[in-house]
Order: C-alpha cells, then structure tokens, then sequence
C-alpha cells in the first residue's frame, strides 16, 4: 500500500484555532478510501471485526467519487500493486458473509478471486514475485499466508498471538503486528518476517504505549502511530524512534501521500462521531468533500500511484524436513547469566495451551545449541540451578523447516554482530535436543 510520506513537516493551525476547514474536492491524484457505518480499529486484537456493519472501497479521482467495486456487497484494505495498475482489497459478494482477497485492475474494472474458504482473509499485500500475502482468520486463531497462481496456500507464521498484516518493506520482508495479552491489557508490537516464514523477529515493542498502524516510508523507514496522536519513525539501521508528526484528534492510520507536498489523514476531531479525510499541504488541514453514505467513517486513504518493487528474497528452507536448528550465543541477559543453569523450552497447542517440551543445560557463557521442530510456537525460560524460572521471552516464536536461527541475547541489537568467539555450545559439534525436566512453567505461561 503506498502511504508513504515525501514531507512530515505538517502543520495544524487551522485546526487548532477550532475553525472548521472549507471542504475541497479531490484534486487531480486519484486516491481510494474506505467507508464503513462502523468501525473499530482494534477489534482484531480481541478477535472481532474492524467492519462489523460492512464497508466500500471508494475511488477517487478526476473529481468522480465511486465504488471502486460495485459487484461487492462489501470491501475493505485497499492495497496498491507496484506498478499502479492493480488493487487488491478484501471483500465479500452478496449472500456470504466470508471476506475473501479480490483483484480488480484498475484500467477496465475486471475482478477475479484470489483466495476461497470458509475463514475471512483481510489485509492483502502484494509480494514481489507476484504472489500475494493476507491475514487468514481461522477459529483457532489468524495467522499469515502466502498465495499465487497456482499454487495452494502456504502458511507461514504460527503464534498463538493474534495478528494482522500490515505491509511489505522494501528488502521484501514482510510487515505485520501482533496483539499479546501477558494479564494487563493488550500489547501491540511491530514484527517482520520473510515470505517464506522464516526470520520472524520482533522489530519494535510499545513499551507499555500503543505503537500501532505500522507502513513502509519511501526513505526506508517505518511509520507507525504513537496513541493515534502523533506519527513516529522507525530506522531499522540505527533502530532509533523518532516523533515525526502530532495531530490535534485522533488519527485513524498513518497520512498517505498523494503528491509531494500534499496528503490524506483519516482523523476524528474532538466532538466529531465519525473520523473524515483531511488533506494535508504542510501549512493547513482541508476537509475533503466527498460524496459517500451520511455518518460513515472514512478510513484507510491509499494513493492511486505505484512504488519501487521491493527485493525478491528467494526461500532459504527445506521443505522435506520437519526440524529446525537454534542457536543462542547468549540465552539470557547479562544480569541474570551468572544464575542461569539451563533453559527450558515451551510450546503452544490449542487443546492443552502452554506445554513444556523440554530442559538443556547452558554452556558457562550462557549458550546453546539445540534442534527443535519446526512450524510450531517456541519460546524459552531461563532457569537456575534449582529449576526456578529467573528470566524468559515474552513473546512466542517459530522456526521453518530446515531453518538455521541464530540470537546473539537478550535484548541485544540485531545490527550488531556478537563477539568474535565461537560459542561453547558450537565446539561439541552437533546440536542437542531438549529432554524433560522438572519444574513448573509459572502461571506467566498460561494464555487467554
């Protein structure tokens, strides 16, 4: 999806002098939006609907405001391809009630179906070898798949968090969230991982604020909302988080940019029911005038223009093999390494919740090197010499088949190589498996 931003310097006089803009009409770059009766932004981390009474998929453009697929009797998630030819949205026809991801080229209206089943799929993504990404909302919880033109369906994340896709970055790596509920309240953090599956990690955490609404900028860093007031940056080089952008009401995803000193935000002003598009000029905030149903919401503006493909990044896995290889050059942080003794791994099952699958002792430098099974949730406990937890992951894992993962430790920077030794864990040669061991997981471990 293009929202990326050319200019953040924006200004919001007008709308803190508590004048309310002259509507305009669009101007000449064509945008999409989504309009819907209701609409709760944060309903997926609980499992609900974003769209509970439906929604449209409008465009914008050359002054007309119109369906942009009228044979849907609802859409949403508008996502750009990068030529600018093509959209992708998630919708479903009259008489079914399951939103599937649908393709409509844009220079002739037509539309085919891209996914089929009996779960809702959301938030299509195009990937750059022309397949597709979406958020497959199955009962027992979402998760990410990958789909394309005659090939069946691949899974390739599994936590028990709940999930949504969000964007592609330019590398190729996937962009997505994840919703945790460790007992007080939800946490939202921002994840990557590869279209093959492998190399989830944790991008940035909110700490205890709500970092949500994660795009691709076109400088490669990623925006995100900060309490849907102001936009941060993220510059995943020197992972520092920056505030770019404040808002005097509530913002509803991040601005998306229709030209290069001009964009569209989604925001709720104090008083207001329902959030409105407001164009953005650096220097005052205009209503936007357009023609849709009477007390909707106006969400998710896109641009109707395209962007650089990102980097085709080939699959690394091996698909006839159902393990993986973990190694950790430091299993816990620096504080808690001269009491840890061994490390315990967990997993996740949907008829038993949080089960132990095992103990390995640490190396004296804190390392290990063991083999797990791939394609399920993983995390570690930290233990001490008496099997008592003294540290632990807090969010959940997983591996692919014939994946090769390395951690350099807790809390450590991903942009920075660990020292130059070979962990003590490596010089015996071959992984470990983890055995049974005593102990309980500690009530932290038990899931809603």
């Amino acid at each position: 999806m293009n929202r990326s931003w050319n200019s953040l310097a924006f200004s919001v006089a007008s709308l803190l002098l508590g004048a309310e803009p002259s509507p305009a009409a669009s101007p000449d770059g064509g945008f999409l939006f989504t309009s819907a009766p209701r609409y709760k932004p944060w309903a997926w981390t609980r499992g609900g609907a974003r769209f509970p009474d439906g929604s449209t998929v409008w465009r914008a453009e050359r002054g007309k405001v119109e369906p942009l697929v009228p044979s849907l009797a609802s859409s949403s998630d508008p996502f750009v391809s990068f030529d600018g030819k093509k959209v992708l949205v998630s919708g479903h026809v009259p008489g079914s009630q399951r939103r599937q991801i649908w393709e409509i080229i844009l220079d002739g209206g037509q539309v085919r179906q891209m996914t089929s089943g009996d779960a809702d799929c959301v938030r299509p993504l195009y990937l750059p070898d022309r397949r597709i990404a979406y958020t497959r909302l199955e009962a027992g919880g979402p998760s990410i798949e990958v789909a394309g033109d005659g090939v069946s369906p691949e899974r390739i994340t599994f936590t028990p968090d709940r999930l949504i896709t969000a964007d592609i970055l330019d590398d190729g790596r996937i962009l997505f969230e994840i919703a945790r509920t460790p007992g007080d309240g939800i946490h939202r953090e921002i994840w990557t991982v590869l279209p093959d599956g492998s190399g989830a990690a944790l991008l940035v955490a909110d700490q205890g604020r709500s970092w949500c609404e994660p795009v691709r900028s076109a400088d490669g860093t990623i925006l995100f909302l900060d309490r849907q007031r102001w936009v941060n940056s993220f510059d995943p080089q020197s992972e520092n988080v920056k505030r770019v952008a404040g808002f005097p009401g509530l913002v509803f995803g991040p601005p998306a940019s229709l030209t290069k000193d001009r964009s569209l935000v989604s925001m709720q002003l104090s008083g207001r029911i329902h959030a409105e598009l407001y164009y953005w000029d650096g220097r005052s905030a205009i209503r936007a005038d357009l023609r849709r149903p009477a007390g909707a919401w106006a969400v998710q503006p896109t641009a109707l223009t395209g962007r650089p493909r990102p980097k085709d990044y080939p699959a690394s896995l091996l698909p006839n093999r159902k393990e993986a290889v973990v190694l950790f050059h430091a299993a816990a942080t620096r504080e808690q390494r001269p009491a840890a003794a061994s490390v315990r791994a967990l997993t996740w099952e949907p008829s038993a919740g949080v089960r132990p699958l095992g103990v390995l002792p640490l190396q004296t430098d804190g390392s290990f090197y063991a083999v797990v099974d791939s394609d399920r949730p993983l995390r570690f406990q930290f233990l001490d010499s008496s099997g008592r937890t003294i540290g632990e992951q807090e969010s959940w894992i997983w591996l692919r088949p014939g994946e090769q993962r390395t951690c350099v430790g807790c809390h450590a920077s991903t942009k920075l190589a660990p020292s130059n030794r070979v962990p003590l864990a490596l010089k015996s040669g071959r992984p470990s498996r983890f055995r049974e061991g005593q102990g309980p997981i500690g009530e932290s471990e038990t899931l809603p």
